[in-house]
């Protein structure tokens, strides 16, 4: 037949086009690729404090006083899910509407104030756990990877000007 082979020449040469467009389409989530360990964030790093002057660093605290540090402890605006694909996406933006946002206490666990359940033990359960299935609160989806989200507003001493800030946060657990 006259014009098989064309057609089947169009095929092969659409093939590596359609599996590059399907390989695009198919990589996986943050969360779900063991090669990813984090976004934006700096290189690991031993912790210290600047201290106010040398002094400072002869005291024999173990966390000497220093004017540059800023606790951000208390209440956050907060957005939970159990769906991650219902996350917000952007919300470190300034321009970002929370309003409907609720809010948490800093530190605190997300599971002990009402959102998805309490599973973490460092023992074997004695019995058999029969966890109830907790969904997303909006989509009704079967809560299967929760995403937090949180948001302050804060402002800088003004005595920090021309300094580089670093923020860093001690107990995230993911």
């Amino acid at each position: 037949m006259e014009g098989e082979g064309e057609k089947m020449d169009i095929a092969k040469a659409a093939l590596p086009n359609m599996l590059a467009i399907a390989t695009a389409f198919a990589q996986p989530e943050d969360w779900e690729n063991p090669e990813v360990n984090s976004r934006d964030r700096m290189p690991a790093a031993t912790y210290a404090m600047p201290l106010a002057d040398a002094k400072a660093a002869y005291a024999d605290s173990i966390e000497p006083e220093t004017p540059y540090t800023l606790s951000l402890d208390g209440t956050w605006k907060f957005r939970w899910t159990g769906d991650p694909a219902r996350r917000p996406l952007d919300f470190w933006k300034s321009d970002f509407d929370d309003a409907s946002w609720g809010e948490i206490d800093v530190p605190s666990c997300v599971e002990m104030r009402g959102y998805g359940i309490p599973v973490y033990t460092n023992v074997r359960y004695p019995h058999k756990n029969k966890w109830p299935e907790i969904r997303d609160r909006e989509s009704g989806r079967p809560d299967n990877n929760p995403v937090s989200s949180y948001r302050r507003r804060f402002t800088l001493p003004a005595s920090w000007k021309g300094r580089d800030t670093i923020l860093r946060f001690e107990g995230v657990g993911s």
